[in-house]
């Protein structure tokens, strides 16, 4: 991208819109990326909430420790 933007004068309309087209680009790359963890995150949470749930239901059942 820096050898492209070199050929246009700094403050030139094409190195504008180069840039601007740059920022778009990572900014979607970005965009995507982050929905994709949030994604992740959701289930990772969703897992975790089902492993305590379960945890939970086995300490309820279990008669092998005191219980307050």
């Amino acid at each position: 991208m820096e050898n492209v933007l070199r050929r246009y004068p700094s403050g030139g309309k094409e190195c504008c819109l180069l840039r601007s087209l740059h920022l778009c680009y990572v900014f979607a790359i970005l965009q995507t990326n982050t929905a994709d963890m949030l994604d992740e995150a959701v289930e990772y949470v969703k897992f975790l909430q089902k492993q305590i749930q379960e945890l939970s239901e086995h300490q309820r059942r279990c008669k092998c420790i005191a219980k307050e």
